[in-house]
């Protein structure tokens, strides 16, 4: 890990010639399908197309978080009504229809 601890007066340069603000919500580069089922609509037409969906496709295609996204599609595959089921293991786990 980098333990970096910038100048006193790199800051107070930098604080001088720029005014910084924090945003006051998340900025988001897509809009989130906010119901569920809609999301699980998208899925399972992704997944007629394609045989599979990977947790980086699946955020893409729903704008949710990579947590909330891997999140859901276990979700999705512990309730054996929706038809998903997960192959693979961590970092190469995929989704695909039942």
């Amino acid at each position: 890990s980098v333990n970096f601890l910038a100048d006193k007066q790199l800051v107070a340069l930098t604080n001088s010639k720029a005014h910084l603000e924090r945003t006051k919500a998340p900025v988001s580069s897509k809009e989130v399908i906010k119901k569920a089922s809609e999301r699980l609509e998208l899925l399972h037409k992704y997944l007629k197309d394609n045989s599979f969906i990977s947790i980086v496709q699946y955020q893409d295609l729903t704008g949710l978080s990579h947590s909330l996204a891997a999140k859901e599609l276990k979700t999705f595959c512990q309730d054996f009504t929706t038809g998903i089921v997960s192959k693979g293991c961590s970092t190469h786990k995929v989704y695909t229809l039942s």
